[in-house]
């Protein structure tokens, strides 16, 4: 019998909140040559937010490999909505047993009630902040293979404040924003812009009540890239004390 490309593996399914991050962060699909002959094979995907581990290849009769479709951080940077990357399984050699599998990631809206979200908003509306930051401002994890510079931003603690009466809506919260680069001079500029922007800030933040924000602690912490080289990042941690008031919208 001819070669024949058999794939086996379920659609995967991922969801998440805008920024990331999303679960699960990879799919995985094996497949095989169920034929008596040698047969070519690719494997290409549609989308950019999703990276393979191979492409191309040659399996001999019974022989089998598998296949890792995972998210990348242009996954980060989607809106929230519904997308759908198709992986194309091609027998190159005579076309028996093409077909195809889906990844469909789940994007929905960050939670405005999340104090990382409200200084999110507050970076990602200050012009110049966002012109620097060419890697992103990004909420709730470390943006692996974005450029840099960028600005992570993640909440640490939380405190609930309560009356002797009833509880209130009130929440205080420890947000700790990094601000990443290749130079310490660019990071200095950014965090200084950072500081400009949201210490002291005190009001609504997109029509949500902010009664203050203020920045507790701050401290350099020079790195490696983790890659092998000697490429020094420069990662400046600002922990900033957030009261909100929590809503149920």
């Amino acid at each position: 019998m001819a070669g024949h490309l058999v794939v086996t593996g379920a659609n995967v399914a991922s969801t998440g909140r805008s920024g990331g991050t999303f679960t699960p962060t990879s799919g995985t699909w094996n497949f095989e040559n169920s034929g008596d002959d040698d047969i070519d094979y690719t494997i290409a995907v549609n989308v950019g937010w999703l990276d393979l581990d191979t492409t191309s290849g040659t399996l001999i009769p019974s022989g089998s490999d598998s296949v890792e479709a995972e998210l990348n951080s242009d996954a980060d940077d989607l809106v929230p909505g519904t997308y759908v990357g198709t992986l194309t399984f091609t027998n190159t050699t005579n076309g028996s047993g093409n077909t195809t599998k889906t990844f469909t990631l789940t994007v929905t809206q960050a939670s405005r009630n999340d104090a990382p979200w409200l200084v999110w908003y507050l970076l990602d509306a200050d012009a110049t902040i966002n012109s620097l930051c060419t890697g992103g401002i990004h909420i709730g994890f470390s943006p692996q293979g974005k450029a840099r510079p960028y600005i992570m931003v993640t909440q640490i603690s939380r405190q609930q404040i309560s009356s002797l009466t009833a509880p209130s809506n009130l929440a205080t919260k420890y947000v700790q924003v990094d601000v990443v680069a290749d130079d310490y001079d660019t990071m200095q500029r950014i965090a200084n812009l950072v500081r400009i922007e949201i210490d002291g800030h005190s009001g609504t933040v997109d029509d949500q009540s902010v009664p203050y924000i203020t920045l507790t602690d701050e401290t350099d912490l020079p790195e490696d890239t983790r890659d092998g080289s000697d490429v020094r990042i420069f990662r400046r941690s600002m922990d900033f004390l957030v009261q909100h008031r929590e809503t149920t919208s």
